[in-house]
């Protein structure tokens, strides 16, 4: 096999996660290095990623355990993909009142939530 091919095959060999649209793809090789590699050969497996409930489910453990500045980030990448969860602001309002004295912050995320569901009853929330 020329070195040409033996490269190929060994950067086929090799794990590659490739991002794309709405997934991302980790293609691997079943293929040992020096064989000729067919792309039949690729496994491709589809990852999911996280949701905006996901990054706010992971804020509130972070909250109850006391990790204030983990649970804001996850509030805001639930509000990062979701700008219009309501609740994920209502969350990031009441840790910003409660543990950063940050009132200015907290209102501007109270007035936001009742803008985007003003039926919502918010208690028990944390």
């Amino acid at each position: 096999m020329s070195s040409r091919n033996s490269l190929w095959a060994a950067l086929i060999g090799l794990a590659a996660t490739i991002p794309t649209s709405g997934t991302i793809a980790i293609a691997k090789s079943s293929v040992e290095i020096g064989q000729t590699v067919a792309p039949s050969a690729l496994q491709i497996a589809q990852v999911k990623e996280q949701s905006s409930s996901d990054y706010f489910a992971a804020g509130l453990k972070k909250y109850k355990k006391g990790d204030v500045q983990g649970a804001l980030a996850e509030f805001n990448q639930a509000i990062k993909l979701n700008p219009n969860y309501a609740i994920a602001y209502y969350a990031r309002g009441f840790v910003a009142a409660d543990k950063l004295q940050d009132i200015q912050g907290a209102l501007a995320d109270f007035n936001r939530a009742i803008e985007l569901d003003p039926n919502r009853p918010v208690r028990n929330i944390i």
